[in-house]
């Protein structure tokens, strides 16, 4: 495992964490107040999204092939599908895409990132290739972005907020169980 890759996954990990909480935080000022917040949400959105691109890097590099042929498909995958739904946050912020095509960016980006953090659990309880926190951390982060996805279909909107709180605060456990676990010597076992 290389210290320079790992190392800045850990970091960059850790510096996701402000802009989920930034992002979480403009959010509900951009539906009390309106403009500029919802722009400062898809900034903050943005940075958070391309900063989980080394964390996701870095767990194939702690890894490597222990997990199966499986991990280096979805590792790319995902890395595509932060970027893509990164860069379109940045492309509606510019007004060269609309609100409708960056839910599709979105919408296209997160779906392989889903499958990630659900991989993530499995390494994690189910074969203990990772630290068990991040696995349970990993769970509560799907079934939170469920319950978002639900309410907001629904048009519920107490339940729409008090998950999507639950969301952020999970999404902020997460990526600090993430940067530990895939920081050098960090917890977890080192598969050579």
């Amino acid at each position: 495992m290389t210290v320079e890759l790992t190392g800045l996954a850990s970091q960059s990990a850790y510096l996701a964490v402000p802009a989920v909480l930034l992002a979480g935080i403009t959010v509900a000022l951009f539906f009390g107040r309106g403009e500029p917040f919802g722009t400062l949400n898809d900034l903050f959105s943005a940075v958070a999204l391309l900063l989980l691109i080394p964390p996701v890097l870095g767990v194939r590099e702690k890894l490597g092939d222990a997990p199966g042929g499986w991990l280096l498909p979805l590792t790319i995958a995902t890395v595509l599908g932060l970027a893509l739904a990164g860069f379109g946050q940045m492309l509606l912020i510019v007004r060269v895409i609309d609100l409708s095509a960056s839910f599709v960016t979105g919408g296209l980006g997160i779906l392989p990132v889903l499958a990630w953090v659900a991989g993530l659990a499995w390494l994690s309880l189910g074969r203990q290739l990772l630290p068990t926190s991040l696995g349970w951390l990993s769970v509560l982060l799907l079934g939170a972005a469920i319950l978002v996805a639900i309410f907001s279909g629904l048009k519920v909107g107490v339940a729409t907020w008090a998950s999507a709180t639950i969301l952020v605060a999970a999404l902020l456990g997460w990526l600090v169980a993430l940067a530990m676990a895939v920081q050098p010597g960090g917890p977890g076992p080192a598969v050579p």
